[in-house]
């Protein structure tokens, strides 16, 4: 038996309307150990063993596959696929240029999963849902300024150099979306003392040079 919820959407467009969409929730995170375990149960006939060795074994050669340009399928799970994004490092920005930038500048930052359509029928098929509580979204109780006053102290007293997106969403009691909308916009205000540092994966928000 599972159970869903409904998700209340951030209003990203600030129309004063409240949109939700369903979500399953998660009971717990079954890891390796505990799946080897339900695989090989007596009677099973699968041995602990061999099962632990396939398994890694299929997770070094999906690895290989997918850092060769290839994708993966797996009948009855889906296609695996490696994604790039941009790091971005402090000794490519500027004047450099070219091919050889481009190239450094890339790194494998995920990977892509599409399940298998015999999977989702297979998981619909013995899925029991049950209705939990309505989640609404989390109300910071501070105003914008507060909450402003709280990151430039967060950077200013000398342990923290960068701010991340997950850092301003804990000082600030947010979720993680408003916190992101909230940075990108403030640090696009002139004369804000938080500016943006880095790009994608790598971005981060630092005290602006008249701060410091």
């Amino acid at each position: 038996m599972a159970k869903y919820f409904k998700q209340e959407m951030p209003d990203l467009r600030n129309t004063g309307e409240k949109k939700f969409y369903y979500r399953m929730k998660v009971n717990e995170n079954i890891d390796f150990d505990e799946l080897v375990r339900r695989l090989t149960y007596p009677g099973s006939g699968l041995d602990k063993g061999q099962v632990v060795q396939v398994i890694a074994a299929i997770g070094k050669q999906m690895a290989l596959e997918m850092a060769s340009g290839n994708s993966v399928t797996i009948d009855g799970i889906g296609t695996f696929r490696a994604s790039v994004g941009m790091t971005m490092p402090k000794e490519l920005t500027g004047t450099d240029a070219g091919k050889e930038t481009n190239a450094r500048s890339l790194k494998v930052t995920g990977i892509i999963y599409r399940a298998a359509s015999q999977l989702v029928r297979t998981i619909s098929s013995q899925c029991t849902l049950v209705r939990d509580k309505e989640h609404r979204l989390r109300k910071s109780p501070y105003s914008k300024e507060e909450r402003i006053g709280l990151a430039v102290g967060y950077l200013g007293d000398g342990a923290h150099p960068f701010m991340r997106v997950g850092d301003y969403a804990r000082l600030t009691r947010q979720s993680h979306c408003a916190a992101s909308r909230e940075l990108q916009e403030i640090s696009r205000t002139p004369q804000s003392p938080i500016r943006r540092d880095g790009r994608a994966s790598a971005l981060v928000y630092v005290l602006s040079r008249e701060q410091l």
